[in-house]
């Protein structure tokens, strides 16, 4: 399974190699309040607002640390200085510390927590105040409404899960996950291990104790109304699902996860017996089973399933039990149906060539394609498209203008705009609806794009321009 269908990875590992890119900022300091200055966007025609976030020395900043907030309004990042490590949120110093790890915003962009370390003593940070000490402290997570914060902790032999600054049962082993809050922050499941068995906790409960849990794949349902786990007795597996235990099998897969449809009602993953795989529905198998299977997908409504498969050398997409055309290879992480489950795309690998699959419909060749973003709507369509150096959006399958660098394109909430970021030569800048903007030394982007839409004619940004990254806000006239 290939995965070079993730365009925006060159763009990002740019900042990695600031060097190389052309950036060699040279001092920092602590910053008074952020100042305000309105410029004029000189191509778009736009009012921007541009504020100072902080200062990047670039020689002490440690850049795998450099952690850009959902809403792409805040950074944080870590830096070596005479006292120790420091980190320094919007300009503002927190520490030092001997070592950090992992810097976290809330879903909301209100809260940052790291795990710091002092001596022989380790603790979560939350919005600058320090939690309990312990002989280690896990990466904190953060309940999707953003108001609770889990970790786990060990003091001695044992370890504890805390939330919200309350400690649970010691045992051998506690495992937070991303996915360990309901969506409506009310519950939190996780695994613990005490002795030879494996136990799932919820709401600090002890539920259901197996030889086996798989600790990532412990999954609610996007009401929040139903759980599901993968569990083991012996050699086999099954899915708990609300309590009830399913079918065993020789193996289920939980990389890919098993999923909930969007209404909860429905929940599909990929199971084996022997040496064949196929999907399992609400408990049910499908009648075909193949050698390899990845990715299962159910659409927004619930009414369809696709997902990738493999016999021999060739991989087929496979829509409500009907494959479509065989490929060399398809593109790891790019099957997707439309928001209105109407369509499915996914990237195809034929013959030294790249494609973007819509339907029965092959877009391209490409020598790579992205993966494929759709309006609100699901109207329109967008991705990334490499053609010998130049990297291009393409709308609605027309290549739109080349540059050297593409970042991830975004549709405005009302899908009226289409923005990205782009480098070419030295200077990098967003294009709106292929108008270009003032140029910077970077723009900050991600694996969503580096351009945030606040409504239908505003967007911000973070922009780097010598040591100073300043938050570029702009109105469309």
């Amino acid at each position: 399974m290939k995965t070079n269908s993730r365009l925006f990875v060159p763009f990002i590992l740019c900042m990695a190699a600031t060097t190389a890119c052309g950036l060699l900022p040279k001092a920092i300091a602590p910053l008074a309040a952020p100042t305000a200055v309105v410029t004029a966007g000189p191509t778009l025609e736009s009012v921007a607002s541009k504020t100072l976030i902080t200062q990047i020395d670039f020689s002490s900043v440690s850049q795998k640390t450099i952690t850009i907030s959902p809403d792409g309004r805040r950074m944080a990042f870590v830096a070596n200085q005479s006292d120790g490590i420091v980190v320094n949120i919007d300009g503002m110093w927190e520490g030092p510390y001997d070592s950090e790890k992992l810097l976290v915003f809330s879903p909301d962009s209100q809260h940052l927590a790291y795990t710091a370390k002092r001596g022989n003593q380790m603790f979560v940070v939350v919005d600058g105040q320090p939690g309990n000490s312990y002989d280690e402290a896990d990466n904190p997570h953060f309940s999707p409404d953003s108001q609770h914060v889990a970790y786990s902790a060990k003091n001695t032999n044992h370890w504890m899960a805390v939330v919200d600054g309350q400690e649970g049962k010691s045992y051998k082993d506690v495992y937070i996950a991303d996915s360990s809050f309901s969506p409506d922050s009310q519950h939190i499941a996780y695994r613990v291990i005490q002795g030879n068995q494996q136990t799932l906790v919820v709401d600090g409960e002890e539920v259901r104790t197996y030889e086996g849990i798989g600790a990532q794949a412990i999954l609610y349902s996007a009401d929040s109304q139903h759980l599901a786990y993968v569990a083991q007795e012996g050699k086999t597996q099954f899915v708990v699902r609300d309590g009830q235990r399913g079918r065993s099998y020789d193996l289920i897969r939980t990389d890919p996860p098993m999923t909930f449809s969007a209404d909860g009602q429905h929940l599909a993953y990929i199971a084996k017996t022997g040496d064949k795989r196929f999907i399992v529905v609400d408990g049910q198998e499908t009648e075909t089973a193949y050698e390899e299977v990845l990715t299962v997908r159910l659409s927004p409504n619930g009414e369809h399933m696709a997902y990738l498969a493999r016999n021999g050398d060739r991989w087929v997409v496979v829509v409500d039990g009907k494959e479509g055309n065989s490929y060399e290879d398809l593109g790891d992480g790019s099957l997707q149906f439309s928001p209105d489950s109407q369509s499915i795309t996914y990237t195809a690998f034929q013959n030294d060539e790249w494609f973007v699959v819509v339907g029965a419909q092959e877009l391209g060749p490409y020598d790579q394609a992205g993966i494929p973003v759709f309006s609100p709507d699901g109207g329109q369509m967008a991705y990334l498209g490499v053609s010998g150096n130049s990297q291009f959006v393409v709308v609605e399958g027309q290549p739109q203008k080349a540059y050297d660098l593409v970042g991830n394109p975004v549709f405005s909430s009302e899908g009226g705009h289409l923005a990205y970021v782009a480098r070419m030569g030295d200077k990098r800048f967003v294009v709106v609806d292929g108008q270009t903007s003032e140029s910077y030394d970077f723009i900050f982007n991600s694996s969503q794009g580096g351009v945030y839409f606040d409504s239908a004619s505003r967007f911000h940004y973070l922009a780097l321009r010598g040591d100073k990254v300043y938050l570029i806000e702009e109105k469309l006239e």
